[in-house]
């Protein structure tokens, strides 16, 4: 997010990370895994200027969570139309604020895609289709269940800034070979 939100006259914008969450276990008593449709919630964190620290970030997007468990949970009919309305207010709010750097981060883990099996066999590797939108971030288990893929989409300025990174380089590798060995 630090380099992203850096401008092309190299100041740093403020940044809003914009969390979905699957809240069929979250509310009390918890949904269905497999009931249809989208049971989501959404908050936002947000990043001061020259503040982005990864520690800071992961404990807020943890008390975001938290506080949307503390939401949902005390209600005895979750109302998905409320919650995906709040969603759409927040985002518009935001994308109107030209000096604010928004990403929006859901996660697919833990969705079986690579049980899907229909005649020919397991998927080697999914993907996420092409998305048009910026800063968008979608988390997927890997094939071999050993890690996280990290979809990302946004400017190509900002890709290089954010493939150029030593310290996110110590964590992750881009665009890793599909190829399993």
């Amino acid at each position: 997010m630090e380099a992203s939100s850096r401008s092309k006259l190299g100041t740093q914008r403020q940044c809003v990370f914009c969390q979905d969450v699957n809240l069929r276990k979250r509310v009390v008593p918890p949904l269905p895994e497999n009931l249809v449709g989208n049971v989501v919630g959404s908050f936002t964190s947000k990043a001061e200027e020259g503040t982005i620290d990864l520690k800071d970030l992961v404990a807020k997007l943890r008390e975001g969570i938290d506080e949307l468990k503390e939401k949902y949970a005390k209600k005895l009919v979750f109302d998905s139309n409320e919650a995906w309305q709040g969603i759409k207010d927040k985002h518009s709010k935001l994308k109107n604020d030209d000096e604010m750097e928004i990403y929006s981060c859901t996660s697919w883990c833990r969705f079986p895609f690579y049980e899907a099996d229909f005649g020919w066999g397991k998927p080697l590797w999914v993907s996420v289709i092409s998305i048009a939108i910026k800063n968008i971030i979608v988390l997927m288990d890997k094939g071999d269940c050993n890690g996280i893929e990290a979809w990302l989409t946004m400017s190509q300025e900002s890709m290089a800034l954010f493939e150029s990174n030593v310290e996110l380089l110590g964590y992750a590798s881009v665009n890793p070979s599909v190829i399993t060995t």
